[in-house]
């Protein structure tokens, strides 16, 4: 009653009730973001209130989330008191069906970001509704197999500001959709990650239409059919690209990845899973701006590729080399002394490291924050004594599986380390 002026409130995961969002509704007249994210207490009452009181009309950014009782007349409420919002987030809704999306954008037409994350039963009849928000900018769709080429060609038509696509999980769409969203002149992020039937010709419209040299981040994770004939057209477009993932793409080798090195302006890649070898872990040395590099269960590579690729990538952050089995002590060795700055990293699985990898790293990466080191079965508390002295800013460490540390050493790091995860079960005391 006393905060007229309240700005932003955020109310996610609390039992209120119909009688919270009557107060918000009568005295909260200048707020502009709300969240109600997991709120499950309250009903469609409550959002009345909110649509008829003079509070709550500036609203601009509403998160309802996980709100699973609002039905297709909440969502006519939100449209009639909330008609000037711009962003919307609507994730985690398994029921929301095409009546409740009709029913918001009946009369709330301002929407720019809308972001919709696992409701498979939408179809391509509430997108469509989503296209009347012609100004809509970001659109973030997740878990649909219902979706359709047909929606994302009325989206890429009705909206000329599309500059951040993310169609995730989404295995009906096509090149065809990509075709269509091709002729979009703002985009910078594209995200099709397990969108399975998506090939080299639809993502070579997108990179050759008017916004290819203008894309940022783009994510192919898991589109199995895209090859280093998309890669050649990446390197050849994309001056811009900062971020890229290509995780499970298994037709991308060697030949590809040594063009992405070429790319002046990234900085964070992801290649896990995918068919390469020493010679383009290597060529990605060709680029020393690499922030972030993840290249987790690449079987094919060794100490030598590695290697390379350390000695010029000197500002590494994050690395992730998680179950790739035939690197040794070696390759952390130089990964250590050549990337002193890395903040972050994954050595899961790598089965042959020792103690003295450790040792290393805790010698000269002090500003490690994150270490996993699960599977590693051959490191021992000696490991955990080189960690508490060098790594004075480890926040998290994960040990699991790693039988030969045992729980009074795990008990000693947990003094300077804030976040310790281990499995007891395996530990044994010797």
């Amino acid at each position: 009653m006393g905060c007229t002026s309240l700005l932003y409130l955020n109310l996610a995961s609390t039992p209120i009730s119909d009688a919270s969002l009557r107060y918000l509704g009568r005295y909260c007249t200048n707020m502009l973001y709300l969240s109600l994210a997991y709120c499950t207490k309250f009903t469609n009452k409550g959002l009345s209130y909110m649509a008829n009181g003079k509070g709550c009309h500036k609203i601009v950014h509403l998160d309802m989330s996980g709100c699973e009782q609002i039905t297709q007349e909440g969502f006519k409420f939100i449209s009639m008191g909330c008609s000037f919002v711009t962003t919307i987030v609507l994730n985690e809704l398994p029921g929301l069906r095409d009546d409740c999306i009709q029913a918001l954008t009946s009369e709330c037409r301002t929407l720019k970001n809308v972001s919709i994350l696992n409701s498979p039963f939408l179809s391509d009849a509430a997108f469509k509704c989503l296209a009347s928000c012609r100004r809509l900018h970001k659109i973030r769709i997740e878990g649909n197999n219902r979706l359709t080429d047909a929606s994302v060609k009325v989206l890429a038509k009705s909206c000329p500001m599309l500059d951040h696509v993310y169609l995730v999980d989404c295995p009906r769409i096509t090149d065809l959709a990509l075709k269509a969203l091709a002729a979009s002149k703002h985009l910078i992020v594209v995200n099709v990650a397990d969108c399975v039937r998506i090939q080299d010709t639809g993502v070579r419209q997108i990179v050759e239409g008017p916004s290819g040299a203008k894309i940022k981040e783009l994510n192919l994770t898991n589109c199995v059919r895209v090859s280093d004939v998309t890669l050649l057209r990446i390197a050849q477009r994309c001056h811009n690209l900062v971020y890229a993932s290509f995780c499970y793409c298994e037709h991308v080798t060697d030949a590809g990845v040594e063009l992405l090195g070429t790319l002046p302006s990234l900085m964070s890649l992801d290649l896990s899973g995918c068919n390469i070898q020493d010679q383009g872990v290597a060529a990605l040395g060709n680029n020393p701006r690499f922030r972030d590099i993840t290249l987790a269960e690449c079987p094919n590579i060794t100490d030598l590729g590695l290697q390379k690729m350390c000695q010029q990538c000197r500002q590494l952050e994050n690395f992730n080399v998680s179950h790739c089995k035939g690197l040794t002590d070696n390759a952390i060795k130089n990964l250590a002394f050549c990337c002193r700055l890395l903040r972050t990293l994954n050595l899961a699985g790598c089965n042959k490291l020792t103690d003295s990898s450790l040792q290393y790293l805790s010698g000269v990466c002090h500003y490690i924050e994150g270490l996993d080191l699960s599977g590693c079965i051959h490191i021992t508390d000696k490991s955990l004594r080189y960690l508490r002295k060098g790594c004075k800013r480890l926040s998290s460490l994960t040990i699991l599986y790693c039988r030969n540390i045992t729980k009074s050493a795990v008990q000693k790091l947990q003094t300077k380390c804030a976040h310790v995860l281990h499995s007891l079960t395996i530990h044994r005391q010797r």
